[in-house]
């Protein structure tokens, strides 16, 4: 899929829809021709991740009586709610000054789709000028020229804002001891090795199991903590009362909920260790962390949540082993 998006966004330019080869419209142009000295009130970006609910989002830079505003909405968030901040004015110059280079008073009217894609990602743009000329634009899976480099400048630029914001604005308290679903995993890239290690635990049985795990340990990392010789393990049972408890102790004891809503990328990121956790808990309170830059003592946390899991698998039904 990665690769047709490139092929397709290769093709989909501002004039030249290339419908006898991919399904695309919307992508003719009505440029807006600005007179020197005009200069952006505000700017507006939106990015659609049709897969990850996380990752779509509404970065707003504005001037407002001599001051300089970012606002971020996102699907996430709840109706109405904005993280709102002040940045220096040099950051808005930077933002006006980006958008001038990428040429996006040429994207005016570009409302490009392609319909050979299901999945893949969408934005709109919007601008308002000084001299009252507005700039509007939005595509799925289609992009007008220099899109990519908006698109990676404006993240680059404010995605540690709303990734801030989405750790401060997560409760880190639970009231509950009462753990509904489980989801486990650590995935071991490039010079970190090539193990994987995964539970997915809940007590409603999903597509006839509830309890399912898989680990696949090929450098004896995970096998020394499980003090089992290097092996592979599948299995997958059903339950009708898991004790959960071994691991709502180990969330417990180092405080994960403190962590909830934790992601950070360690610079070397393909060659480290990736970790996912997310704790359900039947009140509908959760803990989730993920990321590659681990946080403290998370040599200990996994050690201990691999330890609960499977004293888990050893009671199920179905446990395969090849050593």
């Amino acid at each position: 899929m990665n690769i047709f998006k490139k092929i397709a966004s290769f093709f989909c330019k501002k004039t030249k829809p290339y419908s006898f080869f991919f399904n695309v419209t919307g992508t003719k142009t009505d440029p807006v021709h600005l007179k020197q000295g005009v200069f952006p009130l505000n700017i507006k970006f939106s990015y659609t991740n049709y897969m990850s609910p996380e990752d779509c989002f509404t970065y707003t830079v504005k001037a407002e009586q001599e001051k300089y505003f970012l606002e971020i909405t996102s699907m996430i968030y709840k109706d109405g709610e904005v993280f709102r901040t002040e940045i220096p004015e040099e950051t808005f110059d930077h933002v006006a000054d980006l958008a001038d280079s990428c040429g996006v008073t040429e994207w005016n009217g570009f409302h490009g789709c392609n319909h050979d894609v299901c999945d893949g990602d969408g934005f709109s743009f919007s601008a308002s000028y000084s001299d009252g000329n507005r700039v509007n634009a939005s595509g799925s899976n289609c992009w007008p020229d220099n899109y990519g480099t908006f698109n990676h400048e404006m993240r680059d630029l404010f995605d540690s804002y709303r990734k801030q914001y989405n750790y401060d604005r997560l409760p880190k308290t639970i009231e509950s001891d009462e753990l509904d679903y489980i989801m486990i995993n650590f995935c071991q890239q490039g010079t970190s090795g090539h193990s994987k290690f995964e539970f997915n635990f809940s007590r409603a049985a999903s597509y006839g199991n509830n309890l399912n795990a898989f680990v696949f340990d090929c450098n004896g990392e995970f096998g020394k903590e499980m003090q089992r010789e290097s092996e592979q393990i599948k299995a997958a049972s059903t339950i009708e009362s898991p004790d959960f408890t071994g691991i709502q102790s180990v969330i417990r004891k180092y405080d994960l909920p403190s962590l909830n809503g934790y992601d950070k990328a360690a610079e070397d990121y393909l060659n480290s260790e990736w970790f996912q956790f997310h704790f359900g808990y039947s009140d509908g309170e959760y803990i989730d962390l993920m990321g590659t830059d681990p946080p403290d003592n998370y040599d200990a946390i996994r050690h201990d949540l691999i330890t609960a899991c499977l004293a888990i698998i050893e009671n199920m039904d179905i446990l395969k082993k090849n050593n």
